[in-house]
């Protein structure tokens, strides 16, 4: 079995994070492996644009074709200037 989830936090804001296996069998082993998108490379810049995007994305979809690409845009570009 293999899950996949995506925390988002802010400023002072952190996570306490539990995980709990339950091995059944003679011979069960698990990995969890807890990364951030900033280990993997990204900037913190990218990383908020990353996760921003992934949870608006479905109400993105949702617009009409004619002003999806505008609105990504505005999102975006209020991004940039925050960090400014």
């Amino acid at each position: 079995m293999r899950e996949t989830a995506l925390y988002a936090a802010a400023g002072r804001q952190s996570l306490d994070l539990f995980y709990h296996i339950d091995h059944i069998g003679k011979e069960s082993n698990a990995v969890i492996d807890v990364k951030g998108l900033m280990t993997r490379g990204f900037s913190l810049e990218d990383a908020r644009l990353i996760v921003v995007e992934a949870l608006i994305r479905p109400l993105i979809d949702r617009l009409d074709e004619s002003v999806r690409e505008e609105v990504l845009a505005e999102v975006r570009r209020k991004l940039d200037t925050k960090e400014k």
